[in-house]
């Protein structure tokens, strides 16, 4: 009895497989989209709250995001007046955009998805940067009535696969 139990266990864990063992050297681009992603919530006494995801298209392996620095901007908010590119201003590094185009939403990829039907995406493109000056990538947003931000990339992102 005692053998036919030491059986059982050994046949039950043998059938046993780890899904994260399954799922090695897979290269998920949801999981790249999120290293390259930096989120912000603007806040007021008197103003709706204003949250902000801008991720670095440069470093997701689509060629077409090679000549310029990319980024892609969600917007969030029930105010409507900050989804108007007048109202705020982008920076990378102290240098100004070189064009502003909104998007629609899963137009860049299947996995460049807006949060809610309160959200607006845009495409944002800066003039390229210097290999040195990677190290260093701050993009600042200035939002008229709040407190201004800025998103670090250029903090060393942990390259991994699950």
């Amino acid at each position: 009895m005692k053998y036919l139990l030491v059986l059982m266990l050994a046949l039950l864990l043998a059938g046993c497989q780890s899904y994260f063992k399954l799922m090695q050297g897979k290269d998920l681009n949801i999981q790249r989209i999120a290293q390259e992603t930096r989120t912000n919530i603007f806040s007021s006494v008197s103003k709706p709250i204003v949250v902000v995801k801008i991720t670095h298209l440069n470093d997701l392996g689509n060629i077409f995001f090679q000549n310029e620095e990319y980024f892609f901007l969600n917007i969030t908010t029930f105010n409507k007046d900050i989804y108007d590119p007048y109202f705020m201003s982008l920076s990378l590094n102290g240098t100004q955009p070189l064009w502003i185009r909104e998007v629609k939403n899963g137009e860049l990829d299947s996995d460049l998805v807006f949060d809610s039907r309160y959200s607006k995406g845009y495409l944002v493109a800066f003039p390229i940067v210097s290999s040195s000056e990677k190290r260093n990538i701050k993009v600042t947003l200035d939002i008229t009535g709040y407190k201004p931000t800025t998103f670090d990339f250029g903090y060393p992102i942990i390259r991994s696969t699950i």
